[in-house]
């Protein structure tokens, strides 16, 4: 899988005893059709139906225990309304919270794309909010006061359904965003920047996804992916479809797991 996940070597939780998941409608399962096939469902556990060949690849399977499954994601959620789930949290798992706990955390795309659709250019003012927005609820999450026993944080990019082209006839009422795709790229290194300087993981969805945008089918794209040129969006291009959730919990649990190799 190409990408460039950023995940520093020391982050490789040996056991959780629970996964919280926060963020938009992509955590809460938004373009799965069955809540079980949602990305945070599958990487708890497994769908041996849908996946018999992803056994091993949930938290359940790895830890070789039960691992609860706390989300408090809310469909339309941005960077800023994202802090809202701090107190849904906090009323879930009050202070203090005994047992490592893994944080899976998909946030920007209603910021990025909203940006776009009403406003225009979604850097750097809105970047800039939202990096600060992140720090205020990694620092929450990273509380040992609140969580003393710590946390492993994951944190996903935004992704782009046009697959680096910028315009689909099934997507955004078939605007042209070409002017605004290398922002992608700018929120990617922004998110990696906070990522290093308060240690934790930021998984790069937008290089994992491209190749299966719109144009997966267009050998002469930039992003056309041979060996499997498969479409991972729904119809709505906003959320991930059944084969998209199965490859966002492999991109968590890759990370989680320590298999994650960078690639060019």
């Amino acid at each position: 899988m190409r990408h460039g996940s950023y995940v520093p070597p020391d982050i490789r939780p040996k056991d959780a005893r629970r996964l919280i998941v926060l963020g938009d409608s992509i955590s809460v399962g938004g373009g799965a059709s069955e809540r079980s096939l949602a990305y945070a469902s599958l990487l708890q556990n497994n769908d041996d139906t849908a996946w018999p060949g992803e056994r091993g690849t949930s938290l359940t399977a790895k830890y070789g225990h039960p691992v609860d499954l706390i989300n408090v994601a809310f469909q339309g959620a941005t960077t800023s309304s994202v802090l809202q789930q701090k107190t849904s949290l906090g009323r879930i798992l009050p202070a203090p919270v005994m047992g490592h706990s893994i944080v899976a955390i998909t946030i920007g795309g209603n910021d990025f794309y909203g940006r776009i659709l009403s406003l225009g250019d979604p850097t750097p003012a809105l970047l800039d909010t939202g990096v600060k927005n992140l720090r205020d609820l990694v620092g929450f999450l990273q509380d040992r006061a609140h969580f003393p026993d710590g946390t492993s944080i994951y944190l996903m990019t935004v992704f782009d359904p046009s697959d680096g082209v910028g315009q689909t006839q099934q997507c955004f009422f078939g605007l042209d965003l070409a002017n605004f795709i290398p922002a992608l790229d700018t929120w990617r290194d922004g998110y990696i920047r906070l990522g290093t300087e308060m240690h934790f993981a930021v998984i790069d969805a937008l290089g994992a996804f491209h190749g299966h945008g719109f144009r997966h089918g267009d050998m002469s794209s930039r992003y056309y992916y041979a060996p499997d040129p498969s479409l991972w969006f729904s119809p709505d291009c906003h959320h991930p479809n059944d084969r998209g959730h199965n490859e966002i919990r492999r991109l968590f649990f890759e990370a989680i797991d320590g298999r994650y190799v960078a690639t060019p």
